[in-house]
């Protein structure tokens, strides 16, 4: 049996602004995003927090797939930053989504981490 992780997909999303030329469609950095929640001012993260954090949010910023895999600590850590932080506006609605909506793989270990192919979805296991 392989690990369960949460997967959350961390691809850019499109979204519709209003621009004085009309409508137009630009991408939502969902990577800075996360890592912006997960840092943000607004939790008074302590410096043992902070230090404990930033590996995360930088693996976040640099994950080169549009999957990203995330233990139950790591979870834990970017569902509370956004139950904790107020000010989301229709353009955090996605991202958001993706957090609340994540779901647990099961994923085969290697040497030096896990394969990030899921080898299935947990039936039940979503958040």
């Amino acid at each position: 049996m392989g690990k369960l992780l949460y997967s959350i997909n961390i691809e850019d999303a499109m979204m519709t602004v209003d621009t004085l030329d009309g409508p137009k469609e630009v991408p939502y950095g969902m990577r800075q995003g996360l890592a912006g929640c997960l840092l943000h001012g607004e939790l008074r993260l302590n410096g043992v927090q902070l230090f404990e954090r930033y590996p995360l949010a930088q693996r976040i910023k640099s994950e080169e797939s549009n999957t990203l895999l995330l233990d139950d600590e790591e979870y834990s850590w970017l569902r509370s930053a956004v139950e904790s932080i107020h000010g989301f506006g229709e353009y955090d609605y996605q991202m958001l989504e993706r957090i609340f909506n994540a779901v647990k793989v099961e994923v085969q270990e290697k040497e030096g981490g896990v394969d990030d192919t899921p080898l299935s979805l947990v039936p039940g296991e979503s958040v």
